[in-house]
């Protein structure tokens, strides 16, 4: 009985481990890339009804510090360096785009959500948002339509939306993803199709997006503008998560 209890620890040892160590190379890549990122970055994954996956990483260098300190003043705002939290507010400029075309604004609980004071609103990135929020969102759009048991839009509304309407006769004036490294990809109402997934990156930084195939959804809160090798760190960020998820299955 003895060496059955010991099996049994190790067996359930062994089990817990391989769950902590799943995220692992996901924890590393956000505490490699957070400095490059503004500094200060959340992830946030979504999978079967519960949050699976939070991590918020503050590597603030003293330039950006004084930045973020500099850009508050202009503005008249109280200056906030602290760790980013799942009600963090912050622009999330492009990633608006997605909730223009989905129209529920008013609808998804979406209460720190708006588009700002101005007396023209911007639709195409003019939003604010928190990370809490926006996965609201997220879920509607993973639920085809649903959140909550409530239906918000048809599966109909929601299908037609990731229809890629890129093609000959279609001419791209600008393509934000292109400008991300984000290349090949198709676009359908607010959202780029991106394999099995939708997306709509913000210039700031923030990539949200809905894996359908895997289903989950996930968000990555930053703020940031340059543009070098992002393409590359969201398509990193992406499988580093389907294989955190696939490991879990």
């Amino acid at each position: 009985m003895r060496l059955v209890g010991i099996f049994i620890l190790a067996v359930v040892s062994v089990g817990t481990a391989r769950a902590q160590d799943r995220w692992g190379k996901l924890d590393a890549w956000m505490e490699d890339n957070t400095k490059d990122m503004g500094g200060r970055a959340i992830l946030v994954v979504y999978k079967d009804g519960r949050v699976a996956y939070m991590k918020s990483v503050n590597d603030m260098s003293r330039r950006q510090k004084m930045v973020n300190k500099f850009i508050s003043r202009r503005q008249g705002k109280d200056v906030d360096l602290t760790d980013y939290t799942i009600e963090t507010r912050q622009p999330i400029a492009s990633c608006s785009k997605w909730l223009s075309a989905a129209l529920v604004m008013t609808f998804v609980e979406m209460r720190n959500t708006d588009f700002g004071k101005r007396q023209v609103a911007m639709p195409a990135g003019g939003a604010g948002s928190t990370p809490e929020d926006y996965m609201h969102f997220l879920v509607m759009i993973l639920d085809k339509g649903v959140y909550k048991g409530h239906r918000l839009l048809s599966e109909k509304s929601i299908a037609e939306m990731q229809v890629n309407r890129i093609g000959p006769d279609v001419t791209i004036a600008y393509s934000p993803a292109k400008s991300l490294g984000l290349n090949g990809l198709g676009y359908g109402y607010g959202e780029w199709i991106m394999g099995t997934a939708v997306t709509s990156p913000g210039l700031f930084g923030s990539f949200p997006w809905v894996e359908k195939e895997k289903g989950y959804c996930a968000f990555l809160m930053t703020v940031y503008t340059k543009n070098d090798g992002r393409g590359e760190r969201y398509t990193t960020l992406k499988q580093l998560v389907d294989e955190a998820l696939e490991q879990g299955r």
